[in-house]
């Protein structure tokens, strides 16, 4: 029998597991692609880093911006203020306020309107007893409020820490 140059001395065939040509291969593409898929991966993962670090230097940026903005803004406001003529209560409804149209007591405007027929009477009356029931109930909540203020704070005394 011809020895076969490929395998060691006494050795009639050699077996598939320990290597030949054709394990050989396989296990050089088997590494290989394991090797290429690790550094797609990687690559992938660096891109990801890359990705959420552009968008927080993206972010910074623009809380930065906004808070230039506020401060310009800010400082107008108040360079603004200090000339205006006239304080913005003064207007519209300040102005009337002011110059006296509405009297100081609304009871007795709504009283004379009623009088005079600018409002109904029974609207008016409707109105009062609307608010009237309202403010018993409101009155009947903040005691309801104040009780049960007092007995939280009296089983927070009690509590121990």
């Amino acid at each position: 029998m011809d020895e076969n140059p490929n395998l060691s001395p006494r050795v009639t065939h050699q077996p598939t597991l320990l290597g030949g040509a054709e394990n050989m291969k396989l296990l050089f593409d088997d590494t290989m692609t394991d090797t290429s898929d690790g550094r797609k991966m990687a690559r992938r993962h660096a891109d990801a880093w890359e990705t959420l670090r552009l968008q927080t230097a993206q972010h910074a940026a623009t809380v930065a911006h906004l808070a230039q903005l506020n401060v310009v803004i800010s400082a107008q406001t108040g360079a603004t203020e200090g000339q205006a003529q006239v304080t913005p209560i003064r207007t519209a409804a300040g102005d009337n306020l002011a110059a006296g149209a509405a009297p100081a007591n609304r009871i007795t405007d709504t009283t004379a309107a009623v009088a005079g027929g600018a409002i109904d009477s029974a609207t008016a009356q409707a109105t009062l007893n609307a608010v009237s029931v309202q403010l018993g109930e409101l009155s009947s909540a903040v005691t309801g409020l104040a009780a049960l203020v007092t007995q939280l704070v009296n089983n927070a005394k009690q509590t121990p820490a």
